[in-house]
């Protein structure tokens, strides 16, 4: 097997020993797998930073506020990230002394546990339909 081949796909060099590159390979090809790009950026960039404001996520990704809002709250649903709230003082731009300030992150825990949990239903899934299949094949009867 060469390895100039056009067809082969490299991923990126990490160490074996480091959780988090391990971790970082394991959240890219779940997310491109099963969602679109947008949204596996979102995701990408929110554990690439350990926690980021939505604001701040929108103007590095050129996307929409809304759309990122909408991402948010549907990876919040799935129990992939979670919502981590403080209330800061801000910069005097506003009449406001604090101001509440949302930053998201991955539970790792939870991300690896749902992942997890999807896996097996999948598999489940995919023996019921096996399982179906070969009683439709071994289950026939004689009409005369």
């Amino acid at each position: 097997m060469g390895s100039d081949s056009a067809n082969e796909i490299s991923l990126p060099p990490y160490d074996a020993n480091d959780p988090r590159a391990i971790l970082k390979t394991l959240i890219r090809c779940i997310m491109r797998t099963f969602y679109e790009v947008p949204k596996s950026l979102v995701i990408e960039y929110i554990y690439h930073h350990e926690r980021i404001k939505q604001q701040d996520l929108a103007e590095r990704l050129c996307l929409e506020p809304k759309a990122v809002r909408s991402y948010i709250q549907e990876f919040k649903r799935d129990k992939f990230i979670i919502e981590d709230h403080r209330l800061e003082s801000n910069d005097g731009t506003t009449g406001r002394r604090n101001q509440d300030q949302y930053y998201y992150k991955i539970d790792t825990t939870a991300f690896i546990n749902v992942v997890r949990y999807r896996l097996i239903h999948m598999q489940m899934h995919v023996e019921n339909l096996e399982r179906q299949q070969i009683y439709k094949s071994s289950n026939y009867k004689c009409e005369q």
